[in-house]
């Protein structure tokens, strides 16, 4: 149990923990609803439910290499990345959904020729911390809970095999550090005052990753 959660489980008014706890709780009261809309998109909820076809799934994985492949350069080349605590180089998952599409028939110079989301979807400023780290908390959220669909995908790639589902898996060695690292960077950061920019870099995500996927057909 945290130091600043009572046996209740709620951190006390005026508790210097608040803050902190509150982030995180911010963060995902203010995604819940997207991240909702997201998990009954068809795509997903076929992908989900164990029956989304190869065509589909290939579809799906490029319109996403088209958001997180320019996501990733661009937070890679925010300020913020530079802060050696948050390992932004341990962080690459774009590499992994072009080795995805690869084991399912795409030749390198169709993968580079995959429609990319423009800017206006694509919500990582520079020089703000907080927006930055929304962003990230996003992006990295994401990456764990790809785990339960890798799994789903047993019916159509066959158990034991990483082909295809490369992204969705993870790299399996250590996620979990790196996303206590994170919270720890979501704390600190609160603390400095710049909840509000998390809160609007994480929305700025959602939305651009919603855009970005409509009218995707699952059953492509």
């Amino acid at each position: 149990m945290d130091a600043a959660t009572t046996i209740t489980g709620a951190v006390p008014p005026g508790h210097p923990g608040r803050a902190q706890a509150d982030a995180r709780a911010a963060l995902r009261a203010t995604t819940a609803a997207a991240h909702a809309r997201l998990h009954r998109h068809p795509a997903f909820a076929a992908l989900a439910e164990g029956w989304i076809s190869l065509p589909a799934h290939q579809a799906l994985l490029a319109r996403l290499h088209g958001f997180h492949a320019p996501l990733e350069t661009r937070l890679l080349a925010a300020n913020p990345a530079q802060d050696p605590a948050l390992r932004m180089s341990e962080r690459r998952h774009a590499g992994r959904l072009r080795m995805d599409l690869v084991d399912l028939g795409l030749a390198d110079a169709a993968i580079d020729a995959l429609p990319v989301a423009g800017e206006g979807l694509l919500s990582a400023p520079a020089d703000d911390m907080g927006h930055f780290l929304g962003c990230l908390y996003v992006r990295e959220g994401s990456t764990l809970g790809g785990r339960v669909l890798a799994r789903a995908l047993d019916p159509l790639l066959g158990a034991g095999t990483e082909r295809g589902r490369r992204f969705l898996a993870g790299n399996g060695v250590n996620e979990g550090d790196l996303w206590r690292d994170l919270c720890v960077a979501l704390e600190e950061s609160a603390a400095m005052g710049h909840l509000p920019g998390m809160v609007a870099g994480a929305r700025a995500i959602f939305a651009g990753l919603e855009a970005w996927l409509d009218g995707l057909d699952a059953d492509a």
